[in-house]
């Protein structure tokens, strides 16, 4: 049961080992956040190793402190349970409450996790999901960006 996109997304890192596409501004933003000495992480319910693959192909994994996936062990998003691994990680760096965190996402299940994880949420409009689907689910419009370029303005302003 999983949808087009994800097939081929899946199809293209097995089969060809492509490098999915990344979107304008990430690499700048990301190197903005890791000169202020922000901890990064990517929670993703997907494998972790194909995470960390497609970090590796577009050159930005060292930006980041963790990459999670589901495993046998871990509940996948929305569960609060599927952030205790990057809680776990981040603890070792001093961060110890999840709301000294923000969790940023593209998509309501995002959105769900963070609310039952107690991490603060900003939205990214980069999946698809539109702006007035975080509305309707209780975001207040000042948390919904454009894209991941615009993360380190909104990091100044909280």
């Amino acid at each position: 049961d999983m949808d087009p996109t994800e097939f081929y997304e899946a199809w293209a890192y097995r089969e060809q080992g492509k490098a999915l596409p990344i979107f304008a501004g990430v690499r700048e933003a990301l190197e903005n956040i890791r000169d202020r000495g922000i901890l990064l992480a990517v929670l993703s319910n997907r494998d972790a190793s194909s995470g960390r693959h497609q970090l590796e192909l577009h050159g930005i994994m060292h930006f980041f402190h963790a990459v999670v996936g589901v495993g046998l062990s871990l509940h996948p998003k929305p569960h609060p349970r599927s952030t205790e691994s990057v809680l776990n990680i981040f603890w070792d760096y001093h961060i110890h409450r999840a709301e000294e965190m923000l969790f940023v996402g593209d998509t309501i299940t995002d959105l769900e996790c963070a609310r039952n994880a107690g991490i603060p949420f900003a939205a990214v409009l980069s999946s698809g999901t539109p702006e007035a689907r975080f509305i309707a689910s209780g975001l207040r419009p000042e948390r919904i960006l454009p894209s991941v370029r615009e993360l380190p303005d909104f990091l100044n302003q909280s």
